[in-house]
């Protein structure tokens, strides 16, 4: 999907979308579980297990789905490569705390819990907020069946997913990653994700997929090929995401 049409310059933005989707398909992968009542340690290994399988099939057999390949990981330099890894450590480094910072422990871990406890997507009569389906939540969710500082810092993955889209955003529009990194740190330094750093929060993650959006639209309108609705279907797949995650 990434490739095709080379609507998409190679290099750190082919790799912002594999992120991208990659963390949209584990989440409906959680979904389907839920959904089954299969939301336990079980369950879920076996949809990995299967999931690895499948994908393994399809590039043995040359299938026509494309995956970014070895080549757009050589189209980043070392310098970018070098901010990547710093932020990286950085979602590590401040996940490793105790819960704590209000909405995580009074709504958002508090949902996750129950969807451990259950084994499926459940209704919490005491949490009374439009999450549906919850997608940041079943991440949550996967994360506390290892630990809560893996739920944290999958709440906290999506920030180091987009220093990677401004960077790459910056290289497109500018011919240079620099923008994109001084963009990052002051996105980061904002109160309201300085605040919430760190912790079991669904707003990176929904700012992650809404950029994702408004990206792909953007990339569609400077693109020569209009006429393919490739972007345009991303698009709004990063979109329903958003609205999965949280709608309000």
């Amino acid at each position: 999907l990434t490739q095709s049409c080379g609507q998409i310059p190679t290099g750190l933005l082919a790799l912002f979308f594999q992120q991208v989707l990659g963390m949209g398909g584990a989440m409906l992968l959680l979904l389907l579980l839920a959904v089954c009542g299969l939301f336990h340690w079980p369950g879920v290994a076996m949809a990995g297990a299967v999931t690895v399988g499948f994908a393994a099939v399809l590039r043995y057999r040359g299938s026509a789905i494309k995956t970014v390949g070895a080549s757009d990981h050589a189209l980043v330099t070392l310098p970018e490569w070098c901010a990547l890894a710093c932020a990286v450590l950085l979602s590590v480094a401040v996940s490793w705390r105790f819960p704590g910072a209000w909405d995580d422990t009074s709504y958002h871990l508090p949902l996750a819990r129950s969807i451990v406890e259950h084994q499926s997507l459940v209704a919490n009569e005491w949490l009374r907020f439009p999450y549906f389906p919850a997608f940041m939540h079943l991440l949550f969710a996967g994360g506390l069946l290892v630990d809560t500082w893996l739920a944290q810092w999958l709440a906290t993955w999506p920030v180091a997913v987009t220093l990677l889209g401004l960077m790459g955003t910056s290289r497109w529009v500018f011919g240079h990653a620099a923008w994109g990194v001084f963009a990052w740190a002051l996105y980061i330094c904002t109160p309201a994700l300085g605040h919430s750093l760190g912790f079991a929060y669904v707003d990176a993650g929904l700012a992650l997929f809404c950029m994702a959006a408004v990206l792909g639209v953007a990339l569609w309108a400077r693109s020569s090929a209009q006429e393919h609705c490739t972007l345009l279907m991303l698009a709004g797949l990063c979109a329903g995401f958003a609205g999965g995650i949280k709608f309000h």
